[in-house]
């Protein structure tokens, strides 16, 4: 009787293995039942098995995938089971992400299910929830506020040189050092405390953010239950983020929010901003600057108001660290980085800071908007390399291309921003540095550090301004020099999902 119980155990057993076999050989061509061309994918993993072995960066993948069809508008791409479009025709990448923008309004939430703080955020959002808390925060990010803001960045960027003053004459490790500013600033700006993370770089803030960005061997087995099997996960209460880090970072924003309640404190920084539009329903605009055209939304629209709930701040502000802190850090890196090794091009940038320093008296707001070649010197190193590998949209009615290729509910679409960058068709001579390419705007749909069209980064000016007051005090008061000891050309982490350097990048600092 065991015997036998034990044979049908294994007979069920194996015909569910076999089912499930099945089933993922049959996802693997639903790109070749729709004449896609695509790369062959692997059971269960498609295109990511460098990723995972930890050989390549997904920026590097999805090129290796872009660059082998060049004559295709699209390419077909698996991100584990699921199918992605990725899309190689720059004006087919603005269809999508701005012309026709209505049939992609949404992104795939990677942890869509996930019933916690963190995940509630104008970045998981969707259809006209999205839209209406996007119209309730845009204000936070026109000039006016932003002039407001530069009180708190200032006191991050002073403890930015103390730090490098700590190091003048020797080689300073810019990857580490870029972090620890970055993380200063979100907490200083967007979660309204003194993190001490420069002075501090064992403090809690810093030590429990890093693991939100740690892609170790566990993190990829969590990620991968959560992308491949949602709804068991949600059974499971399976998450991505770990337990002490929804606490702290709850903590952290409902113990400020508490006391600036009780004690009637206000500060010139985003939590401020985000209580004024809790109690108001709205923020506070009169900004008549042209630069914050891209800011506006529609404001005829339908559907349930979003209610600024304490959870919904948590949310937003988790969002803002998750989003900008490797990104912003990175940024800066790569650019003190190409800016080492471009003579030419850091003396035209330390020139045009003092000369700027000179009319305004100091760096400003305004010194900071007339530096317009250390803008392009940024741009240009977000176009080598962009934060994001890419950017995701998911289809939400049906929607036909120019070729005949119709997209259904649900269809995934993949922007693969490194690509597109640093394809010769869009930038001729790509890997070369040359901030003066940026003299003429580029082609629309080929550059896209901040995503493009409604649903790009609402921080992007925010961001920007950050990294040039950061760089312009750091080239005003140091030369700089390529240390000795990087690897050249630079390596991407091969596992995450963001463009982050491997290793450090070494600089040499010398007191001017």
């Amino acid at each position: 009787m065991l015997t036998l119980i034990l044979l049908l155990f294994t007979i069920l057993i194996s015909s569910l293995i076999f089912i499930f076999i099945k089933w993922a050989e049959e996802k693997n061509k639903y790109w070749s039942k729709r004449n896609i061309n695509c790369l062959k994918p692997k059971l269960f993993i498609g295109n990511l098995y460098e990723v995972l072995c930890g050989r390549k960066n997904i920026s590097e993948v999805q090129q290796d995938v872009y660059d082998a069809f060049p004559n295709d508008d699209v390419v077909g791409f698996y991100d584990f089971i699921f199918p992605r479009l990725l899309i190689r025709n720059p004006e087919w990448v603005e269809k999508v992400a701005k012309n026709d923008f209505s049939y992609f309004v949404d992104r795939r939430p990677p942890l869509k299910h996930v019933k916690n703080p963190l995940a509630v955020n104008l970045f998981s959002m969707c259809g006209n929830q999205w839209r209406v808390y996007r119209q309730k925060l845009s204000p936070a990010f026109t000039t006016g506020k932003l002039k407001y803001m530069l009180d708190p960045l200032a006191e991050c960027v002073n403890n930015l040189l103390t730090l490098l003053e700590s190091h003048a004459g020797e080689e300073v490790d810019m990857k580490e050092t870029m972090e620890l500013f970055s993380m200063d600033v979100i907490g200083s700006c967007v979660f309204g405390i003194d993190p001490g993370v420069t002075k501090n770089p064992n403090s809690e803030f810093r030590t429990i953010g890093k693991t939100i960005f740690e892609f170790t061997a566990i993190q990829q087995f969590r990620f991968a239950v959560l992308t491949m099997l949602p709804k068991l996960a949600k059974k499971l209460n399976f998450t991505f983020f770990r337990p002490e880090v929804v606490t702290y970072y709850c903590n952290i924003i409902l113990n400020t929010l508490e006391y600036r309640k009780k004690n009637g404190i206000e500060r010139h920084d985003f939590i401020q901003m985000m209580l004024q539009l809790q109690s108001k329903g709205k923020l506070d605009s009169q900004s008549t600057d042209p630069a914050d055209d891209d800011l506006k939304t529609d404001k005829t629209l339908e559907g349930d108001d979003v209610q600024i709930t304490d959870e919904l701040l948590i949310g937003t502000a988790f969002g803002f660290l998750t989003a900008g802190f490797h990104t912003t850090a990175s940024s800066m890196t790569y650019a003190l980085y190409e800016l080492s090794r471009n003579p030419e091009a850091l003396e035209k940038t330390k020139r045009e800071i003092k000369e700027q320093v000179a009319v305004h008296g100091d760096i400003t707001y305004d010194s900071l908007k007339s530096m317009t070649y250390l803008e392009k010197v940024l741009k240009e190193a977000l176009r080598l390399h962009p934060g994001s590998p890419s950017t995701m949209r998911v289809c939400t009615k049906e929607y036909k291309f120019p070729n005949g290729l119709t997209m259904l509910p649900g269809d995934s679409i993949n922007i693969p921003i490194y690509a597109l960058h640093r394809d010769p068709n869009n930038f001729p001579d790509p890997l070369s540095f040359n901030p003066d390419r940026f003299d003429e705007t580029p082609t629309p749909g080929t550059y896209l550090p901040f995503g493009d069209g409604p649903r790009m980064c609402i921080g992007m000016r925010f961001a920007m301004t950050a990294m040039k007051y950061a760089l312009s005090k750091v080239l005003l008061n140091y030369d700089i020099q390529l240390g000795k000891t990087n690897e050249t050309p630079i390596r991407m982490a091969p596992r995450g999902f963001l463009n982050v350097p491997k290793k450090e990048v070494n600089i040499k600092i010398i007191k001017v």
